[in-house]
């Protein structure tokens, strides 16, 4: 423990902390583009509309239809 008392501990520690936010960000909007691609299949747009509207690609919407 002493070692992440010091500067360079601390520096890594904020670091992993850091990279873990950034990686659950990034699964946490594609989590809320597939919701929101769910809802728009259901309202009946195309597959080129929702992958325009979520940034998905069309082969992620097209499983999302079977799903």
């Amino acid at each position: 423990m002493k070692w992440f008392k010091k500067e360079e501990g601390v520096s890594t520690v904020c670091t992993l902390v850091e990279n873990y936010a950034k990686e659950y960000a990034k699964e946490y909007a594609k989590a809320q583009m597939v919701n929101a691609a769910k809802l728009l299949i259901k309202k009946d747009f195309s597959d080129e509309e929702i992958s325009t509207i979520t940034q998905l690609s069309i082969e992620e919407i097209k499983a999302l239809h079977n799903s």
